[in-house]
């Protein structure tokens, strides 16, 4: 028996427990009828085609299509683009009641503690001495944030009830230098998927697994770039990070 510095660990084993998102995909696409649609149309079809003669969601259909190209189920014949978005508050979905908001948080600050120190090591972010951690829920990357930058603060800012159970539950009172609560950078850590959308086939299983939870999905470098120039931000930088997270730095 080796010891886990034999294994890409703790990349193998994160593959391991999301392997059922897996079986979802094909089981999904199997019961709506996807594989039997296009046998039977003879030629390609778009998402929206797809998802018209279904009676589905083109935003989730389009999600599932691509989910099944990263899995090699199905190959693109010609590049589509279906930019659609949607609203909905994901904390009124995953935070019914204390309990469940709880067990939400700690699941975030747990994958911080594996992958937190990594993505804020990507750049040099000594430079600011003050971190907004947007939407910075049970404060466990802002914890990792002081520790690598011991000379910073951060402040998050998050909904009323998530920074009322951070402080009761995952904060300590006695850290001075996280806060609750313009401009000197942005820090995104998000899954990127390549600006093919090809890969890689995890950030396909997490855009389809927010669509069921929060209705929120993956995007290419290219698309976060457009969002945070739309937002006056510029010199952005696209580092890949070759765990879970990759980084995208933009300045003011």
């Amino acid at each position: 028996m080796g010891s886990t510095e034999d294994l890409d660990y703790p990349q193998i084993i994160f593959q391991y427990t999301n392997g059922f998102l897996v079986s979802k995909v094909l089981f999904t696409a199997c019961e709506l009828g996807v594989f039997d649609l296009l046998l039977e149309s003879g030629e390609p079809l778009s998402p929206d085609a797809i998802a018209a003669r279904l009676g589905t969601s083109p935003s989730g259909m389009e999600r599932l299509l691509d989910a099944c190209v990263g899995l090699k189920l199905l190959a693109v014949e010609k590049e589509e683009t279906n930019m659609k978005e949607s609203s909905k508050d994901a904390f009124q979905t995953l935070c019914r009641s204390e309990e469940e908001m709880l067990k939400f948080m700690a699941g975030q600050n747990a994958i911080w503690s594996i992958c937190g120190r990594d993505v804020l090591a990507a750049f040099d972010l000594s430079p600011f001495r003050h971190i907004y951690d947007l939407g910075g829920g049970g404060g466990a990357l802002a914890q990792e944030c002081v520790s690598v930058y011991p000379n910073s603060t951060v402040t998050i800012y998050d909904l009323p009830k998530v920074v009322q159970v951070a402080k009761e539950w995952f904060v300590p009172s006695e850290e001075r230098r996280i806060t609750f609560h313009e401009g000197g950078g942005v820090l995104l850590v998000k899954s990127l998927l390549n600006e093919d959308k090809s890969r890689p086939i995890l950030s396909h299983l997490y855009s389809v697994h927010m669509l069921v939870q929060t209705e929120g999905k993956e995007r290419t470098p290219a698309e976060y770039s457009n969002l945070l120039q739309a937002a006056g931000f510029t010199e952005i930088q696209v580092k890949r990070i070759g765990n879970f997270y990759d980084a995208i730095l933009g300045r003011k």
